[in-house]
């Protein structure tokens, strides 16, 4: 017969069960998140990291040796820091390569703004007044009269016009 205290008993093994294994989810989670760093893949010979491409030799804060809750508190310290928060900045302190085709894009003055300025709508505005759409196109601005580059602001081209030449990549 099934009586009360063999319902009881399968009541709290169910239940002690349950929360058992949750407990392990949850804590194997939280070791990994606390213990885990992306140099890890590099250590263990999973895989190839190659960071040259995108980070400087020796950075102030390393990205890839970070675990995640170490992620989440620099994210945090960088938003308190507000305005502070430029491409110049953030090639200083981690040490971030920027592709040499965004160099052309980028003047002193956008690598000052803030992100949250830069990334706005006005921030793209001005950022993009400040392009020569034949850069996105792979053209070199040469005068009229000479195969020499350019200066492709709009006071030099009044001066004696502008032919454009695919470059040679």
């Amino acid at each position: 017969m099934f009586g009360a205290s063999k319902l009881v008993a399968l009541i709290l093994a169910f239940t002690l069960g349950f929360s058992c294994a949750g407990g392990i989810i949850v804590g194997g989670v939280a070791i990994a998140l606390g213990s885990f760093r992306v140099r890890d893949l590099e250590k263990y010979e999973i895989m190839e990291i190659p960071d040259e491409l995108f980070m400087e030799e020796n950075p102030n804060t390393d990205l890839l040796n970070l675990t995640a809750f170490e992620m989440f508190d620099e994210m945090k310290r960088l938003y308190k820091l507000g305005d502070g928060v430029t491409i110049n900045y953030l090639q200083s302190e981690y040490g971030l390569k920027l592709p040499s085709a965004a160099q052309k894009f980028l003047t002193d003055e956008a690598r000052e703004m803030p992100l949250k300025s830069l990334f706005s709508e006005a921030g793209v505005k001005s950022l993009l007044a400040t392009v020569y759409i034949g850069y996105v196109q792979s053209f070199e601005c040469h005068a009229l009269d000479s195969t020499e580059p350019a200066d492709p602001a709009p006071a030099k081209r009044e001066q004696g016009g502008i032919i454009l030449r695919r470059e040679s990549t």
